[in-house]
């Protein structure tokens, strides 16, 4: 197996029993585990990710995701982009990556009823907004989609600094490039993803990762999911209902999109054109948030606001510091984690 060196990025792989001892899992999915452990020689706290290596799509025994994950973050350096520190292989070939440590994700602060609602005051919403806008304007300065923005990939540390992270799905992106619209957790998929966009011609870029960020948003201000679709046809139909159903005229390059007929044909008798209901739905949004909302979810990507102008609107530019707030430093409040306390405290009860 060929070096990471010698793949493109700059570091050279070591044995990970040897330079780390591991404490306990924190996180697990499709792609592989998360550890936390700390560097044996200056007992600093590391994540390391461990991927899976035995996907159809890896090249030479080394994982695609991870290779890509590592190239995009020596591009990215920025206190709202996760630091990649290293990666190292452990005794079985497998390819760990050792990221900065961070005791919260956004999923499992929403989850922790003990901090559920620290995590939704209306100024550490703000802040958290301008720090995730932050870091996207970022990549999206540097070229780079990240293309699967939600809150279990938003790590927060104990001082309230939010970190963007999970960047295997990340690409560089260029006027001619064809991508995948297969991205994105559903509930977080910008319409024109689901209407068949991969092109820049069809709307394909920075715009889909500020649609999911004014999810996300509009979800920490209402207190749940705002699109929570099962299937990508009822993803549609949630977010025609919120925003209204497209049309040549609002949606100019619509059209030309490879499912526009299938979900938007107004000469289609059973079509009913249904009205834009944002502001109704969420009215109880102070002005300056709703504004935002508003002005992010837009259907048309071409008049969707961008992560950088989201930072110069009202509701970002007088968003406090973190350290302006009160620290997060009550239990670790990683999702994996949450739901195994979970768990532990349901099956205490039945017993």
């Amino acid at each position: 197996m060929r070096s990471l060196k010698d793949r493109g990025a700059p570091w050279t792989l070591r044995d990970v029993s040897e330079t780390y001892d591991y404490q306990k899992t924190v996180g697990e999915g499709v792609y592989g585990e998360v550890f936390m452990a700390n560097e044996k020689s200056t007992k600093d706290q590391r994540a390391l990710k461990r991927v899976k290596t035995d996907n159809a799509t890896e090249r030479e025994g080394f994982p695609i995701t991870a290779l890509r994950e590592a190239n995009v973050l020596k591009m990215l350096a920025h206190e709202n982009v996760v630091t990649l520190h290293e990666v190292l292989m452990d005794g079985d070939g497998g390819v760990i990556s050792a990221f900065e440590f961070c005791a919260h994700d956004l999923a499992g602060l929403i989850e922790n009823p003990k901090m559920n609602l620290l995590i939704k005051r209306p100024a550490r919403v703000r802040s958290l907004a301008k720090q995730l806008f932050a870091g996207i304007s970022h990549a999206h300065a540097n070229g780079v989609l990240h293309r699967d923005v939600k809150a279990a990939n938003l790590l927060v540390t104990k001082a309230g600094v939010l970190k963007i992270a999970d960047w295997g799905l990340a690409r560089t992106y260029e006027p001619d490039s064809k991508l995948t619209n297969r991205v994105a957790t559903l509930w977080y998929r910008a319409p024109e993803l689901l209407l068949g966009a991969t092109r820049a011609s069809d709307g394909y870029g920075p715009a889909l990762d500020a649609w999911s960020c004014g999810c996300l948003v509009a979800e920490l201000l209402r207190g749940a999911p705002i699109l929570p679709g099962n299937t990508e046809i009822e993803q549609v139909d949630l977010i025609f209902a919120l925003c209204g159903s497209p049309s040549s005229e609002t949606w100019p390059n619509g059209p030309s999109l490879p499912l526009w007929e299938t979900f938007c044909d107004a000469t289609d008798e059973d079509h009913v054109l249904k009205p834009r209901a944002l502001r109704d739905r969420f009215s109880s949004f102070d002005v300056e948030a709703l504004d935002l909302v508003d002005a992010i979810l837009e259907s048309d990507p071409s008049k969707r606001l961008s992560a950088s102008d989201a930072l110069k609107r009202a509701y970002c530019r007088d968003a406090p510091r973190p350290s302006e707030l009160e620290p997060l430093d009550g239990e670790s409040s990683l999702e994996l984690e949450v739901r195994k306390r979970r768990r532990e405290k349901k099956a205490s009860g039945d017993k």
